[in-house]
């Protein structure tokens, strides 16, 4: 998209003007930015803060790591070998999801759901937060447990979306993590802070909306 804009810039064959054009690309860098980059770096915090109170995850996944690529650090074509560090990575995406609501839609026309009367022109927003916290599907859900993802019967949270507009997205997004998450528990330990005589202190999941995880 902004390759053809900037195409466009170059040759001034837009309808906008320069100015307009400029406006319009510069607004398109920021929202991709933004939009690419805000969920990644809030899902990588909630990782962290996950493996800092779920040591023994943390230690399996280094487990499958150590086991599968030895001492080099991952790489994407490591995707299908490091299938545990996969279902952490949608555990962290279902437990703390960086958006609660979704994207507000609009109906396009009259709807009926469950009994209640949906009219055309209706803002709709899905609750994200209710369908990845559905005990029905996902039992004992405030639990942090990637062994869920297992079974393959086991849908994906709904961290990106749903139906025909979901996140264009979602596959630079899981790359992104994917590396980071497995980068980071190839080389580190991640502990829990301690207190003046070195006990580790309890932690709390804490989500903050206007910065996703404290």
């Amino acid at each position: 998209m902004l390759s053809s804009l900037l195409t466009k810039y170059m040759h001034q064959e837009s309808e906008l003007g320069i100015g307009g054009l400029e406006d319009c690309i510069r607004w398109s860098c920021g929202a991709i930015f933004a939009a690419g980059i805000t969920p990644i770096v809030s899902s990588i915090r909630v990782f962290i803060m996950a493996m800092a109170m779920y040591p023994g995850i943390q230690a399996k996944a280094q487990a499958e790591i150590d086991g599968t690529i030895g001492s080099r650090l991952p790489r994407i074509s490591d995707w299908d070998s490091l299938s545990y560090v996969r279902c952490v990575m949608k555990e962290v995406l279902r437990w703390k999801l960086t958006l609660p609501l979704a994207v507000p839609h609009a109906c396009t026309q009259d709807d009926m759901y469950k009994g209640y009367y949906i009219p055309k022109g209706a803002i709709v927003i899905g609750n994200s937060w209710a369908i990845s916290n559905n005990p029905a599907v996902y039992p004992d859900p405030d639990r942090f447990d990637p062994d869920r993802f297992l079974d393959p019967a086991v849908p994906d949270a709904p961290a990106f979306g749903y139906g025909r507009r979901i996140c264009p997205g979602i596959h630079h997004a899981d790359a992104t993590m994917f590396l980071t998450m497995a980068s980071i528990i190839s080389v580190f330990n991640i502990r829990p802070p301690v207190d003046v005589e070195g006990r580790p202190r309890p932690m709390k999941a804490d989500i903050a909306m206007d910065e996703a995880v404290r």
